[in-house]
């Protein structure tokens, strides 16, 4: 199944926003199984469910295999049990989770003389259904699928002729296709391998940012034909089935026999290849250039697993062994190639781990196969949140009368209430162009007014105990503890004065269960020094990095919720410290070299929805960054500018 983006907002942003450092990641035992697992779960769903297949046969040869449940608590349970009336309902091996909230698998065949494998659709209650079997002539069983964008499943299949699954190197065999199956089973071979140039036995595909499908095969090219050798190649496919080799393996200084590849933060393909045997990560770009990043030698780790993308721009994995005390790791690559490992103890943590699933609050979740206090393994959790907070965020901008005041709204969340100030700013803006003489702010939740503040000294001790009062007595402040929701602070003029100002808000209680996550900021944008302008900051230290971010200038859609006046065509620049432009767009289907991001913002899942907005997506180093927002040839009108951040 693609993977899914899931994003925090971070600012729509103004003159200060700071990131806190990730802490170090730990290896948490969530539970310790009481029967063997015997195989690794391939589903979470976000109850904290795990699902898996296991194969058959580990019970003797009437056993077909099953589809496991393994609980948040680590209770183990059977959702389907295979009773093959045919062997191709035996034997599942890939087990994904499809939009419709139901399952879809594959089963093997088992050994040589065993019937050809299966696609099937598997409800939570265990109701299961066939979608399609294989044939010699299509291969004989599934090697990899996934649900992509358009609802379809899609993926690849290959076998020997006469229907073995374990022997290598067979005879005979079909060096694979890569397929469409819709949710009603309606079977399309897109594209058949020829065991050529092009490669044999594909192992898995990964639909990436530009709506294309990327994988590997294992082999090929073959010598003779018909026989598994080569080193495998790396592959693209359009959603109609044109191939393109990436990369071919040699077998010497770059290894060969690659796994499934995936799609890192930043565009680029990753993969283990698994020869020699200890296995090594490479880096493909999408332009066929390939770099290894890590060679495991048995001491750091042996035997790779499977690799996820992480929402944070990172790539993990697992290694089943090595390490110390050889119980195996969890390893995560980030963009620059650098590797970090988190090694499992043998003992409370597990050992032996399967592949990773990530949760909603960003950590990464699996199972060992052994130890724990059992000994028959745990449920894991690798724990990365809370990733950041929050501590000031804020927007300058123009502010008129009637709808083109300065509107920002933010988002408290967590479980407890949070202490901010609010503060509106403009006499002291110095050097800015005309400035607002006299602020007055509004704090407001849904329909109801919190709090109304003209001068902030009408509570000068509260706001001079927050250390941040405003330098200006016409200045306005208001100091609040919010519960976690939605709030607005609306910046106006005294008596309908206009001119240039900042709303900002900080967070006063960084200890409490809650954060200040979100704000977005709507406004006008006209020209020269009165143009939207937003900043952030990317903090480095100990366990910060960079930040991938999605930004937004959004204007025409605006009238459709009855705004009038808006800015019909945004322009949006990121600028450096240095007042460096290192980013910008006009309309954000393109680039500025005019080739296509429309893939990439896609599958943010928050493209903006009219053709003529901004946006762009950009990895940024530790550091201080401005957003600006102006109108295309001079225009004006009302805009919003957001910052999400894609991890």
């Amino acid at each position: 199944m693609r993977h899914a983006l899931r994003f925090v907002k971070i600012a729509v942003l103004g003159t200060t926003l700071l990131v806190v450092p990730l802490r170090a990641a730990t290896i948490e035992t969530m539970a310790s199984l009481s029967d063997p697992l015997l195989a690794f779960p391939q589903v979470r769903l976000s109850n904290g469910t795990f699902y898996g297949p296991i194969f058959g046969g580990f019970n003797g040869a009437s056993d077909h295999g099953s589809i496991f449940k393994l609980g948040p608590d680590g209770s183990l349970t059977t959702l389907y049990q295979f009773q093959a009336a045919t062997e191709d309902e035996a034997n599942p091996t890939i087990l994904i989770a499809a939009a419709d909230g139901n399952l879809y698998g594959g089963t093997a065949p088992r050994s040589v003389g065993d019937a050809n494998g299966m696609i099937f659709r598997l409800t939570l209650s265990g109701t299961f259904t066939p979608l399609y079997r294989f044939n010699d002539a299509k291969g004989t069983h599934v090697t990899s699928l996934m649900q992509a964008a358009d609802g379809n499943f899609y993926g690849t299949a290959a076998g020997d002729s006469s229907g073995g699954f374990f022997n290598h190197p067979p005879a005979l065999h079909n060096p694979g296709i890569f397929f469409r199956l819709t949710p009603a089973g309606d079977f399309t071979t897109l594209y058949t391998f020829s065991g050529g140039a092009d490669g044999s036995l594909p192992n898995a595909i990964t639909q990436g940012a530009d709506g294309n499908f990327y994988g590997s095969t294992l082999y090929g090219p073959e010598s003779p034909p018909n026989v598994f050798s080569g080193y495998g190649t790396v592959f693209e496919f359009t959603p109609a089935g044109a191939l393109t080799t990436l990369y071919r393996f040699t077998g010497a200084n770059d290894g060969g026999n690659p796994s499934k590849v995936i799609q890192g933060g930043d565009g680029n393909l990753y993969g283990i290849a698994t020869y020699p045997t200890v296995g090594t990560l490479f880096k493909v770009t999408l332009a066929g250039v390939r770099t290894t990043l890590y060679s495991f030698a048995g001491n750091n780790g042996s035997d790779p697993s499977r690799l996820i993308p992480s929402t944070d721009g990172n790539v993990y994995g697992t290694t089943q062994d090595g390490g110390i005390p050889q119980a195996g790791s969890i390893f995560k690559i980030n963009p620059a190639g650098q590797v970090t490992t988190y090694i499992f103890d043998g003992a409370a943590t597990g050992g032996h781990p399967s592949q990773l699933f990530e949760g909603e609050e960003h950590s990464l979740y699996g199972a060992t196969s052994a130890d724990g206090a059992s000994g028959h393994g745990t449920v894991f959790r690798l724990n990365m949140a809370p990733p950041r907070t929050l501590l000031n965020i804020s927007t300058r901008s123009q502010v008129l009368t009637g709808d083109k005041v300065l509107i920002g709204g933010f988002i408290i969340t967590g479980s407890d209430p949070k202490k901010v100030i609010i503060r509106g700013i403009g006499p002291s803006l110095n050097g800015v162009g005309v400035t607002l003489q006299d602020p007055m702010l509004e704090l407001h939740q849904g329909s109801a007014t919190i709090a109304i503040n003209d001068d902030w000294k009408e509570h000068q001790a509260e706001v001079e105990a927050t250390n941040i009062p405003p330098t200006n007595d016409l200045e306005s402040a208001i100091v609040a503890t919010l519960t976690p929701g939605a709030y607005t602070a609306i910046l106006k003029g005294k008596n309908n004065g206009t001119g240039i100002g900042v709303v900002e808000v900080y967070d006063l209680d960084q200890a409490a269960n809650s954060e200040l996550a979100n704000i977005s900021t709507r406004g006008f944008v006209n020209t020269s020094d009165n143009v939207m302008i937003g900043g952030l900051i990317v903090s480095g230290g100990t366990g910060g990095g960079s930040a991938r971010v999605l930004v937004r200038a959004i204007g025409p859609s605006l009238s459709t919720s009855g705004v009038q006046g808006v800015l019909q065509d945004p322009n949006l620049e990121v600028h450096d410290a240095n007042g460096t432009t290192i980013a910008s767009n006009d309309n954000w289907k393109t680039r500025p070299d005019g080739s296509s991001q429309q893939g990439e913002i896609e599958a943010t899942a928050i493209p903006p929805t009219n053709d003529l907005e901004s946006a762009l997506v950009q990895t940024l180093a530790p550091g201080s960054y401005t957003m600006i927002v102006r109108g295309a040839s001079n225009t004006t009108g009302i805009a919003v500018v957001e910052a999400y951040t894609l991890q």
